[in-house]
């Protein structure tokens, strides 16, 4: 049976730690199938970068990365997107499969506010990239099927990058793929 781990987000933009977070994962799994986020149900705000600026930037990430598929499901749904409605599609693309949720240890707090949370417990495995920093609960205790990756500690995010970026581009150019960097500023992205 092919472990299928499956990632989603804004990826606005994609950075290093997504990047990481990806390496980590196909040590654990055959494929992993990332999920750029049209907009996140939870989120006020609509992506600062087109769709397609955000593929694009996406596919300079993982240009040289075996096994990583990006997929537009998501983007192309007509509604809000829940993971639910992607856990379906996938189940439907590769009935065969074992899928797991890749998720952050932020994510994992409040996890039981998502949409049918506990239909998603029920439907798949969860594998939880932790920051010492966030979850200090016993993990040894929770569920079947969540697997936690402690003291991950990539501290960079897309909000601090979409900040700075406009301010010193340079203070950011450590946070992202080389080819992505150019790419925003070629294209004048965020700023």
């Amino acid at each position: 049976m092919e472990k299928i781990f499956f990632f989603g987000g804004s990826f606005d933009p994609p950075h290093i730690g997504h990047i990481d977070i990806a390496d980590i994962c196909l040590e654990h799994c055959e494929t992993l199938i990332i999920f750029p986020a049209k907009q996140s149900p939870v989120k006020l705000n609509k992506p600062s970068a087109s769709v397609f600026q955000r593929l694009e930037m996406l596919s300079l990430s993982f240009q040289s990365a075996n096994h990583i598929v990006i997929d537009d499901f998501e983007l192309n749904s007509k509604k809000p997107n829940y993971t639910i409605y992607t856990i379906h599609y996938l189940k439907k693309k590769f009935p065969n499969s074992e899928l797991t949720l890749v998720i952050g240890g932020d994510q994992w707090s409040n996890f039981n506010d998502w949409y049918k949370w506990k239909d998603i417990l029920k439907e798949v495995k969860i594998f939880c990239l932790n920051r010492s920093d966030l979850i200090k609960e016993n993990i040894e205790s929770l569920p079947n099927g969540i697997q936690f990756i402690k003291d991950y500690n990539c501290k960079i995010s897309s909000t601090e990058i979409r900040k700075m970026i406009n301010i010193n581009p340079e203070s950011v150019h450590n946070s992202l793929h080389p080819d992505v960097f150019d790419y925003i500023l070629e294209n004048g992205i965020y700023i």
